[in-house]
């Protein structure tokens, strides 16, 4: 299995039925298991996040914050991500200390600010072929 993740914790997210990044990685990549999440979204969904993480063979995230956001919610994520390195890609979008330090030990795992196209494109390689 292969996910695509997409997590807004702006402190004002737009109301958007689907977003562009879940609906292209959806079209170049036939099966690929989504879920989107943003600030409001209860701690359940992010345990459900993480989990479908550890049983992926490979997962992209797109983060989405600013100065403003609230990171409570990503600490147990951050955890599991950091713990599956090896089979996750991270974007990271905006501004936000906190959420920068907790995933730049991804190191070569960890994008930050790459424009969508890019990342997608990035997310596709990675997808089919590990690199």
């Amino acid at each position: 299995m292969k996910t695509a993740l997409f997590i807004d914790l702006s402190a004002i997210v737009p109301l958007q039925y689907e977003k562009e990044f879940i609906s292209t990685i959806k079209q170049k990549i036939p099966g690929i298991q989504t879920l989107d999440l943003d600030s409001d979204s209860d701690s359940m969904l992010f345990s459900y996040a993480g989990n479908m993480i550890k049983d992926s063979e490979k997962s992209v995230i797109l983060i989405k914050a600013d100065k403003d956001s609230k990171t409570r919610s990503m600490y147990g994520l951050a955890d599991i991500l950091v713990k599956n390195k090896e089979k996750v890609l991270v974007l990271f979008e905006g501004e936000n200390q906190i959420l920068e330090k907790m995933l730049s030990v991804l190191h070569k795992s960890f994008y930050k600010d790459l424009s969508l196209i890019d990342f997608i494109t990035t997310s596709e390689d990675f997808l089919k072929n590990g690199q």
